[in-house]
């Protein structure tokens, strides 16, 4: 009975940790709550979002956009605060745009230091841009009203940056070019991706502990790991923040990040806001700017910290000195250990084959979470998974695995050995973390002090099991709940595309569990795994017969390239839909596929369709000046687009290789023999152009006096496609979401020894 109330407490243990780990918030407002002028208030914010919604979408050098800066200028303004609006242009790698940012501020009575709050005003052109960015800058406005009256002591700045969406070229603006940038010593900034949960705290600057401590002092419940930070600076993100960090500054980063799948769609709308988490945003920002405003920042303590949120009530914060210390002593302790108190041959041979087994069972977990989650997936629902229950259906399935391998463990590897094994590659994973990713070290070091002081305790105290058993049971709960909040929370905010980081981590944060589970010396409940396991499976394979949470329909895919191919006088509609032809396209032409580069850059799914031209022309294009004196081909020309929030951008063959190309003066920044795409014989996305009209230079030491480009004119409808597909959850389904995009495409042939351009009516396809 012992072993089965032990297994049943693991279960429970488990589903209580990931339904308190929930990022989600309560969704009621007391409606007798009364606000006060200094009060944070949710109702002024949304008037604020809700007057920027009208405004329809903000992309750079659209009419939104243009409005919604007008409307931010004249507020600030009216709230009594110094208003500047930075007009500059500028690129980065392939992009380029005008920028506009909007900076607030307000002198500080004692010193010039400064604390600067900021969040992006401009949206992509597919998307509202609700959450991404209105929140923030709904939250911005209302925090300058909380403070209008304030006399603070350091300079605050409000920074409403513009262009974060095709390359953070505001933020680069401000600080290259703004003389109020030397003077901030914290900049918190604000930029979601979800529209409800509590505010993640995802990035810190360097000398995080004196940010980390002032964020723990605010009145809220906190969201933060530390480890999420170095994961997070892993993947292909860039914000604002990320610009400032490299400027030199230093400070925190937030946003919502639960219902991700609406990010950068036409979806991301004010329907999908929560109450409670706008509030628990905007009361983090606020507090955190008044803290800062009064802040002496000349005694400010320095020094890195790693740090978790408890179940969001306190926030544990570790120097990194600390958990080197920690580390070290934790691994000197174990080896004392295992040379105090030696071990027959056998048990030092059944240790050895241990070692192998937590590897084996990390893999064995991922593995099998994976391949039986697709597989009963597509067996049950057609292919698609659950969107609201999938953290939960995951979890079921690390479950399942642990269940199986510990199986073998218990066939093959006696318990004792197999707990000094793992408590091997604990120390192991602590020292090598501690060292080089100190911020995500945390969640390995505490639950191995605590497994040490269980190894001390079992061999000090002899017979006496209980204060052992105490700590190993807290180090595998300190271990699940660290392991499942960063699980849960890379599924909230990357969804399915992270399943397989979720597997790891989850593997990792039940591990610890297996001694504890494994002592089972009565043969009266040998079956009781077997049984387990079978019962795990056949609940698994259930629940999504059970949930109504399911994709009643094949993903909706609604990403459609409308390309009006002047080269060959036609109108081309390809479907990037990896395969999935949507129902409207196989009827309007059922038999009319194929595969064409009608982008040289592009190999997608393709059909000709029935269809007016685009309504407007191509893109203007005027050779300027060229020289080859100089041992170099140089050459400089003027783009117009016709649409003036469209994107220009233009393509040059491989055989082709530009060693610098300027815009307006700016040069770009990437480097051709690296981010340039050649497979297809073209390099995609030299550079772009979203807003106005610019001027290029080309230099080149190619001996090509001829050179063909192709120049395109790209306006998105809805969605993001640039970056790719995207997932929407919904109650009813999961779909994929793309976007809408219309482009002209015309080929030029320059002659640069002639100083000549002209149109080529010609094949597209190289």
């Amino acid at each position: 009975m012992k072993n089965i109330v032990q297994s049943v407490v693991f279960l429970v243990v488990v589903f209580a940790l990931m339904k308190m780990q929930s990022l989600s918030t309560d969704h009621k407002i007391d409606p007798n709550w009364q606000l006060n002028e200094a009060d944070f208030s949710y109702e002024n914010v949304i008037k604020k979002i809700t007057k920027l919604a009208q405004f329809g979408h903000r992309g750079v050098g659209s009419e939104g956009h243009t409005l919604s800066r007008e409307y931010i200028v004249k507020y600030m303004r009216k709230l009594g605060y110094e208003v500047e609006v930075q007009a500059s242009f500028e690129c980065a790698v392939a992009t380029c745009a005008p920028v506009a940012n909007i900076i607030a501020s307000r002198a500080g009575s004692k010193s010039k230091d400064a604390v600067m709050i900021s969040a992006h005003y401009d949206s992509v052109e597919a998307s509202p841009g609700i959450s991404d960015n209105g929140v923030a800058i709904g939250i911005l406005m209302e925090a300058g009203r909380i403070l209008m009256n304030s006399k603070p002591d350091n300079t605050v700045i409000f920074l409403f940056s513009d262009a974060e969406e095709v390359g953070a070229l505001g933020a680069k603006v401000f600080a290259k070019e703004h003389p109020l940038f030397e003077s901030v010593k914290v900049v918190i900034n604000a930029d979601s991706m979800g529209t409800t949960g509590l505010a993640y705290l995802f990035e810190t600057g360097a000398n995080n502990s004196a940010l980390i401590r002032t964020y723990s002092g605010l009145d809220i419940k906190y969201n933060a790991l530390s480890a999420l930070n170095d994961i997070y600076d892993q993947l292909p993100n860039y914000t604002d923040f990320t610009v400032f960090k490299k400027h030199g500054l230093t400070g925190l980063n937030f946003g919502l990040i639960e219902n991700s799948g609406f990010y950068h769609t036409a979806d991301d709308n004010i329907e999908q806001l929560d109450p409670a988490s706008i509030n628990h945003l905007g009361k983090t920002l606020v507090g955190l700017t008044q803290s800062y405003m009064m802040e002496d920042f000349n005694h400010s303590e320095i020094g890195e910290s790693a740090y978790s949120d408890i179940f969001g009530a306190v926030m544990l914060i570790l120097p990194f000195t600390l958990l080197q210390f920690i580390a070290v002593v934790s691994f000197g302790l174990f080896i004392w250990c295992t040379l105090r108190y030696r071990t027959k041959t056998s048990l030092v041979r059944e240790k050895v084959k241990a070692v192998f087994v937590f590897p084996l069972f990390i893999i064995i977990t991922v593995l099998f979470n994976i391949v039986a989650s697709s597989l009963l997936s597509f067996i049950v629902t057609d292919g698609q998974l659950m969107a609201e229950q999938r953290q939960t259906y995951f979890m079921l399935w690390v479950l399942v695995s642990v269940l199986l391998t510990m199986l073998l463990v218990k066939r093959f590897i006696k318990q004792k050995a197999y707990q000094q094994a793992q408590l091997f590659w604990w120390l192991m994973l602590s020292l090598i973390t501690v060292f080089l990713l100190p911020k995500t070290s945390i969640i390995f070091v505490l639950p191995t002090l605590l497994l040490v002081c269980a190894l001390l305790c079992s061999k000090l105290l002899d017979k006496k099991q209980l204060p052992s058993s105490i700590l190993v049971g807290s180090a595998a709960i300190l271990s699940l709940y660290f392991f499942i909040k960063v699980a849960l929370t890379l599924d909230l905010a990357y969804g399915q595309s992270m399943s397989v980081a979720f597997s790891v981590f989850s593997a990792f944060g039940i591990a610890l569990f297996m001694p504890l589970l494994t002592r089972f010396e009565n043969q009266k409940y040998k079956y009781l795994y077997p049984l387990a396991l079978a019962l795990s499976i056949l609940f698994v394979a259930y629940t999504p017969v059970l949930t109504d949470d399911l994709a009643s329909t094949p993903p909706n895919v609604v990403n459609f390239l409308k390309v009006d191919d002047r080269n060959k006088n036609r109108q081309v509609l390809i479907v990037e839909d990896y395969g999935v032809t949507p129902e409207q396209v196989i009827t309007e032409n059922p038999n009319d596929y194929e595969q064409d580069h009608i982008y040289p850059w592009l190999t997608y799914l393709q059909r000709h369709v029935k269809s007016q031209p685009l309504p407007y022309s191509t893109p203007s294009y005027e050779l300027k000046a060229c020289d080859i004196t100089s041992g170099k081909y140089v050459y400089e020309a003027v783009f117009t687009p016709t649409h003036k929030h469209g994107l220009l951008r233009m393509f040059f063959p491989t055989n082709y290789l530009p060693e610098q190309v300027e815009v307006n003066g700016k040069a770009l920044t990437f480097d051709p023999s690296k981010d340039l795409n050649t497979e297809l014989g073209y390099r995609p996305v030299v550079f772009g152009l979203a807003g106005q009209s610019a001027s290029f230079k080309v230099t080149s030491s190619s001996e090509l006096s001829m050179v063909e480009v192709y120049l395109v004119e790209e306006r998105l409808l809805a969605g993001n496609s640039l970056n790719g597909p995207f997932l929407k959850e919904s109650s009813s389904q999961l779909q994929a979401f793309y976007g809408d995009r219309e482009a002209v495409i015309s080929k030029l042939l320059i002659n640069i020894k002639e100083c000549q351009s002209e149109l080529v009516i010609d094949d597209v396809a190289p």
